[in-house]
């Protein structure tokens, strides 16, 4: 995305998300988070997706961890 020539911004962030770790969320809140580095987290099911309206090809483009 690109913005309009000339827009002004309250504040840039620059966000590395080559660096941030993937995790496991547990149901009812995203506060309910591991990373995955604390080791195994048992499943008994999983949810595929994001809160961003991603599609499965914008997925498949993700690095194997």
């Amino acid at each position: 995305m690109k913005s309009d020539d000339g827009a002004a911004y309250d504040r840039v962030l620059k966000v590395r998300v080559d660096e941030i770790e993937p995790q496991v969320a547990f149901p009812l809140s995203r506060q309910c988070a591991t990373h995955l580095r604390s080791g195994r987290v048992p499943l008994d099911q999983v949810f595929i997706g994001s809160c961003t309206n991603g599609r499965l090809d914008d997925l498949r483009l993700q690095r194997p961890f």
